[in-house]
Formats: structure tokens, sequence, C-alpha cells
């Protein structure tokens, strides 16, 4: 994702964004957390290039799920 430009990163994060709150249930969009998880993402890709994304992205929320 980081190879992106800008523009597509914010698209795809939006809607991939989109996509998992909705899998989620949730339907209100917190923009603080879309930012933070959006930053820790673009980090893990960063650091991790040869991830794909959508893996990426699972495990996050997988984690987050535990934590729940």
């Amino acid at each position: 994702m980081v190879a992106m430009a800008p523009a597509d990163q914010a698209m795809v994060s939006a809607w991939m964004s989109g996509w998992y709150n909705q899998k989620l249930g949730y339907n209100w969009v917190d923009l603080a957390a879309f930012r933070r998880n959006e930053a820790n993402i673009m980090k893990y890709c960063a650091d991790h290039p040869k991830d794909q994304l959508m893996g990426v992205i699972q495990a996050a929320v997988n984690q987050m799920q535990k934590k729940q």
C-alpha cells in the first residue's frame, strides 16, 4: 500500500475501513480510530512490504477482537 499514490492510499484506506467496519456490525464512523488504524497499517506495510494487505488488515481486526 505504501507504493501507491497518496490519493489511491486514501481511497483504499477508506474503502477497506468501511468494508471491515460494516462486516463487524458498526454503523458509524470514528474518524480518530480510522486515522489511528490507517497509520498503524501504513507503518506495518512499510516494515513488511511482502505481506499482503488483506492479511495484514485481517490480522489487525482479529487482534482488536481479542481485546474486546
